[in-house]
């Protein structure tokens, strides 16, 4: 549904994420047609729409994405940017457009990603309440990382905005970064040792049930990431039975 990297990413390999990549489902049920033509891709996908924050009507929301994704300067740049028109139910249409940017240069990577739209956010923490109001939302988000040998450090940026659609007012407003170091052993990308650091800020209005004013978090994470499929599975049972 977007056009930005975030969302090509595994859940555990994000430590920071955009507010708005955060209150999406982030798998639907859907149909694409691919387009490709030398370093250029273009896609037009049709999928269900599930969760409250896009949909009045589950039975009837469905989201129609454009994406094009281009390659420059010999892979150097990739550039994807994406619409996608949410039809809601109950009369309802909803717009959304993305932007991400990588950019590789020798050891360094960087990943910029932009989202701009509306959705109907529940402002509440308290999952059991229900407060659903529609919101403009803008967020940014730019990483930066840096390979040399089996480390990788890496520093991430995010912004979000959101202003209440009924009172024309912001009602909530969060910054946050993480820092970090991950890494590979000599199995590769598929074992990888992490810790990080994050930092949250985090500014609600008046039309949240349950917060008001700023709330500030600090985290620090450490654990790994131990990738295994099934073949190497087998392969790896297949040797300890037969002992080659």
């Amino acid at each position: 549904m977007f056009g930005s990297f975030e969302s090509d990413y595994d859940s555990s390999d994000l430590y920071l994420t955009s507010m708005v990549f955060d209150n999406f489902t982030r798998s639907q049920v859907g149909v694409a047609a691919n387009y490709y033509y030398h370093n250029q891709f273009l896609s037009m996908q049709v999928s269900n729409i599930t969760g409250q924050q896009l949909s009045y009507d589950e039975n009837h929301s469905f989201a129609y994405t454009l994406n094009g994704k281009g390659n420059y300067f010999k892979g150097m740049i990739l550039v994807s940017l994406s619409y996608t028109l949410v039809q809601s139910g109950h009369g309802k249409i909803f717009h959304w457009a993305s932007l991400g940017t990588q950019i590789r240069a020798g050891n360094f990577f960087t990943e910029i990603d932009a989202y701009a739209g509306r959705y109907r956010q529940n402002m509440t923490i308290d999952s059991s309440q229900s407060n659903y109001r529609e919101a403009d939302n803008l967020s940014v988000s730019i990483s930066e990382s840096f390979c040399f040998g089996k480390f990788r450090p890496f520093v991430k940026l995010a912004a979000n905005w959101q202003e209440d659609v009924e009172t024309s007012t912001l009602s909530r407003r969060s910054y946050g970064g993480a820092a970090g170091l991950e890494y590979y052993s000599i199995r590769g990308e598929d074992f990888r040792i992490h810790i990080v650091y994050q930092n949250h800020r985090n500014r609600y209005g008046e039309m949240w049930l349950d917060r008001e004013g700023t709330e500030k978090i600090n985290i620090i994470t450490a654990g790994m990431k131990w990738k295994l499929t099934i073949g190497s599975l087998v392969t790896k049972a297949k040797e300890l039975i037969t002992g080659k």
